[in-house]
């Protein structure tokens, strides 16, 4: 878990790029990879439940203030009231310019509110030990939809592999079958899906046959 706050804490240096390039441009800064692609799925997404009337909660689990950073040019974010969950963060940690009145930063789970509209999953299931467990706790909150984006699953059986990447240990490459019957017995369904390119996965070259780089949007029924 480590590597987890040395990678947060290693993106000032871009945080700093968007902030820059998003206060003189009028449309957004280009990332490398398969970011810009996740942006555009994650903004098209909060856009589509924004409205005028009333503001928009959204919990972010695991995640940095990187993605908040290059939205600004996407969409209209000022009735976004964000919820940041990282546990290596200081509660309550204000992100670089812009979103200092609509986002707060939690490091322990039970201190966050008890209902938000939308819980972005991004790219962290599969670094969760016990995933479904965890999933438990997040539809807790009752949210109404769940993204998860550039997440490895398996086409086949559930499988517990080491990834090339900063992080330290094992993660859970989930099968695509339980998750789907997981979702159905919670009452949710699943609206949207797309893959990514294989190259953007750091697992066994042995499992790409069967593993795809998976977005989901998932709804309540």
């Amino acid at each position: 878990m480590s590597k987890w706050k040395e990678y947060n804490e290693g993106l000032s240096k871009l945080n700093n790029k968007l902030v820059s390039h998003n206060e003189i441009s009028k449309f957004n800064f280009i990332e490398t990879g398969h970011y810009n692609h996740i942006r555009d799925i994650f903004g098209i997404t909060i856009a589509s439940l924004l409205d005028d009337d009333k503001k928009l909660k959204i919990l972010d689990f695991g995640s940095n203030s990187t993605s908040w950073l290059n939205l600004k040019n996407r969409i209209n974010t000022k009735n976004l009231l964000i919820d940041i969950f990282d546990p290596f963060s200081s509660e309550m940690q204000l992100p670089v310019n812009g979103y200092d009145r609509n986002i707060r930063f939690f490091d322990k789970f039970n201190k966050l509110d008890q209902h938000y509209e939308l819980v972005i999953l991004g790219s962290s299931l599969h670094y969760l030990g016990k995933p479904f467990d965890k999933l438990d706790e997040i539809l807790g909150l009752d949210p109404k939809y769940v993204l998860i984006t550039h997440t490895p699953i398996s086409l086949e059986e559930t499988f517990i592999t080491k990834t090339f990447n900063k992080h330290e240990g094992e993660i859970t490459v989930n099968s695509f079958n339980e998750i789907q019957e997981y979702i159905e017995k919670k009452n949710y369904q699943i609206i949207f899906k797309s893959i990514l390119p294989k190259d953007t996965m750091t697992i066994p070259v042995y499992k790409l046959g069967i593993t795809e780089c998976v977005n989901l949007l998932i709804q309540k029924k």
